[in-house]
């Protein structure tokens, strides 16, 4: 077989072609590689595979069903088991924001006349220690209305002790309320079979108090908490398990 000369140079040149395209093959490959490798390198190290902060969990709801007692803690003490029922509905938002609804009634113990209805509905943000009410259309009667501004002062704290990882220590936390300061105080203690307990002050009054059972993933199981409320009647509000006398 004869091969011309017009022959020859095209198949130069296609093998020239050939070897310029695994050239630029292997060219493409290493660059490719090198991005796949900075990538990962980024992925690693991203805030977004961090573990989130107490603000950034996961949005839904959350239904919890509570019994209520009263203490009534003046110069005579007296106490009175299972007055009462409410429902507790925790709303995780997007941005820091969140909702808790709470719906229940307390028949007084000494007057059976006398009903203490509430039905709160408040959305609030969290920014760093800060929380802004954002809107409040919550509804009490009559009898529960003196207590109204001391109860929409604990609920928004209790939310955030029950999606708040545990600090390490015992610690006080400054925060603000719509530019109110209150300190929150946590406290690990054996009491219960172990629990966290976070106290709520203004002025240095206690104002609530939020009993945690023990266990760091977030969020906590809420054994009780307690709103102390106006002329030294103190109300807890406890998880169904947990409401024995005297809890």
């Amino acid at each position: 077989m004869r091969w011309t000369i017009a022959a020859v140079t095209l198949l130069a040149f296609l093998g020239w072609q050939a070897a310029g395209w695994a050239g630029d093959s292997d060219s493409r490959l290493k660059d490719l590689l090198q991005k796949a490798k900075r990538k990962g390198a980024k992925t690693a190290t991203s805030p977004a595979a961090e573990t989130p902060a107490a603000s950034e969990v996961v949005a839904g709801e959350i239904h919890e069903d509570y019994n209520i007692n009263a203490q009534y803690r003046g110069t005579v003490k007296k106490a009175f088991m299972d007055i009462g029922h409410c429902a507790v509905t925790f709303t995780t938002k997007p941005s820091g924001e969140f909702n808790v609804k709470v719906s229940g009634s307390v028949t007084d113990p000494e007057n059976e006349s006398h009903k203490y209805e509430l039905q709160i509905d408040a959305d609030y943000r969290q920014q760093g220690n800060r929380i802004d009410l954002l809107a409040d259309r919550s509804k009490f009667n009559q009898e529960a209305e003196r207590h109204r501004a001391r109860v929409l002062k604990d609920i928004p704290f209790i939310y955030i002790a029950k999606f708040t990882p545990y600090p390490a220590v015992n610690k006080d936390t400054v925060w603000v309320l719509d530019s109110n300061e209150f300190n929150i105080k946590h406290t690990r203690t054996d009491e219960g079979g172990g629990e966290l307990q976070v106290t709520i002050t203004e002025h240095g009054g206690m104002i609530g108090k939020i009993f945690l059972e023990t266990g760091e993933a977030v969020p906590h199981n809420i054994k009780k908490f307690r709103v102390v409320g106006t002329n030294d009647v103190v109300l807890s509000f406890v998880a169904p398990r947990y409401s024995a006398p005297g809890k």
